[in-house]
């Protein structure tokens, strides 16, 4: 499976894990939609390859060369898991193309307002 960002994407692969049914957990995940900017599913030039494989205790690593999950898929870790690392990835690599994406939040009251910015 191929989620893709701007001009860089992941290539989602298992061994131990059915394909389908993991392009299915994550498709079906409104997160997928809503968290990654200008989604895709198609390859780009930059890529980078996550494994997540079934092993009985869980192991994350955020390397850009070799990332992976291990652990007990749906028991340790979910699709929502996945999404986030991806994302984490994705904004890595965009970020060395120079895009940065922003996060912003808000209060108001009483005619006055505050506006948060994470950059």
């Amino acid at each position: 499976m191929i989620i893709s960002s701007k001009n860089s994407c992941i290539k989602i692969i298992s061994k131990t894990i059915d394909a389908k049914v993991l392009k299915k957990d994550i498709l079906n995940n409104n997160l997928i939609f809503k968290f990654i900017p200008d989604l895709g599913f198609t390859p780009r030039k930059k890529k980078i390859i996550l494994r997540i494989e079934n092993k009985n205790k869980l192991k994350i690593k955020f390397s850009l060369k070799k990332p992976f999950i291990y652990g007990r898929y749906q028991k340790d870790f979910s699709s929502t898991d996945i999404i986030v690392l991806c994302e984490y990835l994705l904004e890595r690599l965009r970020q060395e193309d120079g895009i940065c994406s922003l996060h912003s939040s808000s209060v108001y009251k009483k005619n006055k307002a505050i506006l948060f910015l994470l950059i």
